[in-house]
């Protein structure tokens, strides 16, 4: 970890990946507590929790995945998720379709990718 942290870093993620593909959520845990134990920072530990969510799931470990999920983005500010039917998720949903309809193809292929970590975090917990 000290000297190589990057490759530390990704190698630990890739074998956690590896783990939940296995559906071996015990090993996921193992290494993700590495990992959470040695970042440097949140960001870092970003993949590693994300796939520790997957593997909860995959273990029907619903209520584990989503108090998990909960916390990441609580670390992030986001707002806490309402009911789908509530006001307010209806108001920004309609913002969101508009914001869309305004928005060309050819804008949206255009767009650049990103490789904010916390955006790709967020997006992956938001598509569970």
């Amino acid at each position: 970890w000290e000297s190589q942290y990057d490759l530390s870093i990704n190698l630990f993620d890739a074998a956690a990946e590896a783990a939940c593909v296995l559906n071996k959520s015990t090993e996921v845990t193992s290494l993700c507590e590495q990992v959470v134990k040695n970042a440097r920072s949140y960001d870092d530990q970003l993949h590693c929790l994300y796939t520790g969510v997957k593997a909860l799931r995959q273990a029907e470990l619903q209520r584990e995945s989503m108090m998990s999920t909960f916390e990441i983005l609580r670390h992030f500010g986001e707002e806490e998720l309402c009911p789908i039917g509530n006001k307010l998720v209806r108001s920004k949903i309609q913002q969101m379709n508009e914001l869309l309809r305004k928005t060309s193809d050819r804008d949206i292929l255009d767009m650049n990718m990103t490789n904010n970590k916390k955006i790709v975090a967020l997006m992956k917990l938001y598509d569970l």
